[in-house]
């Protein structure tokens, strides 16, 4: 999905115990094989399932314009002697994938894709950088202004959407081409942002709602969905709009539809840490274990054991029928397809 969970969140699982009846009664399945490495600076994708190599260590994932996006933040180590480079990583399902911009930063900000361009937010300068896919063009702007920190992003609608965290905390409407704020949007406090259903949906953790609202006026268009308190991170997809709850571990359905009627929330592993939907499924890392949570899109309910993947998962994205997860800890992307 391309986000950075902020502040290092610590989990408190409620619904102990169905979280121990789905865990002491699974066990999580073996990781697919990896291939040979590839040479420096390409890498092979394998055909379904499969982990492997990549420069860096991988933070975030995004998709969009027929490719999965990986920011791979600069990391100490060397390779075919040369410094390992920080990077943004460009990879087609069906052709492999290579480096496409330097990146310098963190990368514990937000990665999204739209409006013809890959976007990265850096909490650490408040930056916002535009990657043009067109041309290859990169921007880099501090458009926020003093005091505010960007929390979470998404794109559609015509414009670029980032919560900020500040004294008074907002919903920056961003247009694409200037990178400039047209509308500061006040927040209660600043949480997950997600783009669908021609809505813009906030999350406000400090009292756990989620609102639509319209992407013209920035006028609240329906809600607000209780949904518990806890930060929280959105996502549209698969007819409904899903919340993941880092401090409880916990995914939350909420309908498109008039009344946002919310569902039963369900466990969602180990240290959850960042989640994307498509492909008929939630999917969700959860970073000690190393492993991925499938959440079945239809039923709402765990679909089979955790997967394991590589080490410290983070970031995560749906393409090409295929789950794409960033192994920070083992610097690697793994590819999980659908059963």
């Amino acid at each position: 999905m391309g986000m950075a969970r902020r502040g290092g969140r610590c989990l408190a699982v409620a619904g102990l115990l169905l979280t121990t009846a789905l865990v002491g009664c699974t066990s999580a399945r073996q990781p697919p094989a990896r291939p040979a490495p590839a040479e420096l600076g390409v890498v092979t994708v394998p055909e379904r399932s499969g982990t492997f190599d990549v420069m860096g260590y991988p933070q975030l994932v995004a998709a969009g314009a027929g490719a999965v996006w990986v920011l791979c933040p600069p990391s100490p180590d060397a390779a075919a002697g040369l410094a390992n480079q920080g990077t943004l990583l460009r990879i087609d399902p069906d052709t492999g994938g290579r480096p496409v911009m330097r990146f310098a930063g963190l990368g514990d900000g937000s990665l999204a894709v739209g409006e013809g361009a890959v976007w990265i937010t850096e909490p650490a300068d408040a930056s916002l950088t535009r990657y043009a896919l067109g041309s290859g063009q990169v921007s880099v702007r501090r458009p926020f202004g003093a005091g505010r920190t960007p929390v979470l992003m998404a794109v559609g609608e015509g414009f670029v959407w980032v919560s900020l965290d500040g004294p008074r905390p907002v919903l920056a409407k961003v247009d694409p081409d200037t990178m400039k704020v047209v509308k500061a949007i006040p927040l209660a406090s600043a949480g997950g942002v997600a783009v669908g259903a021609r809505r813009v949906w906030v999350s406000d953790p400090e009292h756990g709602l989620v609102s639509a609202l319209d992407p013209r006026t920035g006028r609240m268009a329906g809600g607000p969905a209780r949904v518990g308190a806890g930060t929280a991170g959105l996502a549209v997809g698969e007819g409904s709009l899903w919340v993941l709850n880092w401090d409880r571990s916990l995914l939350t359905r909420v309908a498109l539809g008039p009344g946002h009627r919310v569902s039963a929330a369900v466990p969602a592993g180990n240290d959850a840490f960042d989640f994307a939907v498509g492909a008929g499924a939630i999917w969700i890392t959860n970073r000690t274990p190393g492993t991925v949570t499938r959440i079945d899109a239809r039923s709402g309910q765990p679909s089979g054991p955790p997967i394991r993947v590589g080490d410290s998962p983070k970031g995560v994205a749906v393409l090409a029928g295929s789950a794409w997860v960033a192994n920070s800890g083992s610097r690697s992307v793994t590819r999980l397809s659908s059963p």
